[in-house]
């Protein structure tokens, strides 16, 4: 349960307010007696809002940070006899603040979603929803946009009705036998609308109804073509694919490549075994020949050319002999790849005496009839995934129908129970009815006024918090502003008696009852009223008046 809640925004004339300790079941937040508007009431509750894990007090009430400026709330939980302390700003709304008891930080934070994650835990949330789905829909606060009395369900404005129904499904722990169609009507939705998108974007061939007879019309002519194209060639073409005749067209050319990168490398070994022939002519004489002519001849350093001829030479022999290596082994490569080339085309029928021309026109009509084909199979898959969304659709709204009117029926019963009690046996009960798989109304029999729906929105949350494990509620002034002084007194009963902690806020407490009057005092938890003892301190109305 909350336990407590303080800031040092909140004063009360000029002073900050004490810690405002909170009880297990009802707790008041009581106004002024003349009904004052301005004075903090929705503010208050908004806080304890926060406290939950809710993001409105920062994200709906922007007159709170213009007129006090961004500011912390400290504020404890407590389970089973261990109480936790907490601390989230306005400024950083998403990082709560784990404190020791006198609320100094201690370094340690959560995300805001590990917070409401340790909600859930500590409540043992028994329900498919997270925290916050379960209780955000029953802290009705002005400004909230929870509050439509002829939409009860809707959690925020533009909340859907069948998300609405799903979470209040989720909450009577009715959603299970719809888990498994849900899951499987969402994935062939999904994949319609991806396919859809891939069409629409131009990924994928996307035709209409008309074109698809057409295409079908077309691609009868071509093969009508293909046949005629196929009598007159010699070689049986039709019995071709677009990829076997393609295939021709380009492995000719790719064998004609080949051939010639062959030729080159012969002619290179030509080369290569000129090189070495001349490599092999020595400069080398009878060197005592030679000195009969030039008696100065100096022979030793003959020699030494002749040294220094023979070692090139040994070296250049080398390199050409690697270079011929080289040289055979791409010429038995391109030899593999030309016998896989012509392994290839041997293949492909004994056609090669087909000429181009023919190939590129029956290729070209294959290719054609090829493509109007993927057009109209795409035009299919689009009619099947449309056809299996509907069927999923349609089985998913057969057994919501079936839970929809369980939860009907449940919900009807209790709420009218309660409706008794506060309002006694005579008075019509407000009743929901599910119209629809995703659709509903709720309404009172022969009453339509705007007061009557608020006094049946009561009811609903009482009976839902009565029926499930919804842990908490908070009602405005606002919500029991049209319920007469006595149903007032039956409600706060069933506030007292629901076991739960219950917030409610409440104006003129003495114009109620003796009996509402004696629970307000016993229950109040925090008293505002003009002039000062607003839950700031002051009104934004009259700011500059309070400075």
């Amino acid at each position: 349960m909350l336990k407590e809640m303080r800031s040092d925004a909140f004063k009360s004339y000029g002073a900050i307010r004490p810690t405002i300790v909170f009880k297990p079941g009802l707790n008041v937040e009581n106004g002024s007696e003349s009904g004052s508007n301005s004075i903090g009431k929705s503010t208050f509750l908004m806080a304890i809002d926060f406290c939950f894990g809710g993001d409105d007090y920062v994200g709906k009430l922007d007159t709170v940070i213009d007129n006090v400026g961004d500011h912390e709330i400290d504020f404890a939980f407590e389970f089973n006899g261990e109480t936790r302390y907490f601390s989230r700003s306005t400024a950083t709304p998403e990082v709560v603040h784990i404190c020791d008891a006198k609320y100094a930080k201690t370094g340690k934070t959560w995300s805001k979603n590990e917070f409401n994650g340790w909600l859930n835990l500590k409540y043992s949330n028994p329900t498919s929803l997270t925290f916050r789905g379960m209780v955000s829909l029953f802290f009705r606060i002005y400004n909230r946009d929870n509050m439509n009395e002829r939409y009860p369900l809707q959690s925020y404005r533009k909340q859907t009705e069948a998300s609405s129904i799903e979470n209040i499904l989720r909450l009577f722990d009715l959603f299970g036998p719809l888990e498994g169609p849900s899951k499987e009507a969402e994935e062939a939705k999904s994949k319609k609308t991806v396919f859809s998108d891939a069409q629409n974007y131009e990924f994928i061939p996307k035709i209409n109804d008309k074109k698809y007879k057409e295409n079908l019309k077309k691609i009868a002519e071509l093969e009508a073509k293909k046949r005629e194209l196929a009598d007159k060639s010699e070689d049986g073409l039709l019995e071709l694919t677009s990829e076997q005749a393609d295939g021709l067209n380009e492995l000719k050319p790719k064998l004609s490549s080949l051939k010639r990168q062959r030729g080159k490398l012969y002619s290179k070994l030509d080369v290569l075994k000129k090189d070495m022939d001349d490599s092999k002519i020595s400069i080398s004489k009878d060197f005592d020949e030679l000195k009969k002519f030039f008696p100065d001849l100096e022979v030793a350093k003959l020699e030494e050319i002749e040294a220094f001829h023979k070692e090139i030479s040994a070296i250049m022999k080398a390199q050409i002999k690697e270079s011929e290596k080289k040289t055979w082994d791409l010429i038995e490569i391109l030899n593999d790849q030309i016998a896989e080339v012509e392994a290839q085309m041997s293949k492909i029928a004994s056609i090669t005496s087909v000429s181009a021309v023919t190939l590129d026109k029956y290729s070209g009509l294959d290719r054609e009839i090829q493509e109007l084909r993927r057009e109209n199979e795409k035009h299919d898959k689009l009619n099947s995934l449309d056809l299996d969304c509907k069927t999923k659709k349609q089985e998913l709204d057969e057994r919501k129908v079936t839970q929809e009117e369980l939860l009907q029926n449940t919900l009807n019963a209790k709420m009218s129970e309660v409706n008794s009690v506060i309002f006694g046996a005579v008075q019509n009960t407000p009743k929901i009815e599910f119209t629809k798989p995703n659709s509903y109304k709720f309404y009172t029999p022969n009453d339509g006024g705007t007061g009557t729906n608020y006094k049946g929105m009561v009811v609903m949350d009482i009976a839902i918090l009565q029926s499930t494990a919804l842990p908490v509620l908070i009602h405005d002034s606002v919500v029991l502003k049209q319920i007469s002084n006595e149903s007032t007194e039956k409600i706060f009963e069933l506030y007292q008696s629901a076991g739960k902690q219950v917030f409610v806020a409440i104006d003129k407490h003495t114009s109620y009852t003796q009996e509402t009057a004696k629970v307000i005092k016993e229950c109040e938890v925090i008293k505002l009223t003009p002039g000062g003892n607003e839950l700031f301190g002051f009104s934004f109305s009259e700011k500059e008046k309070n400075k």
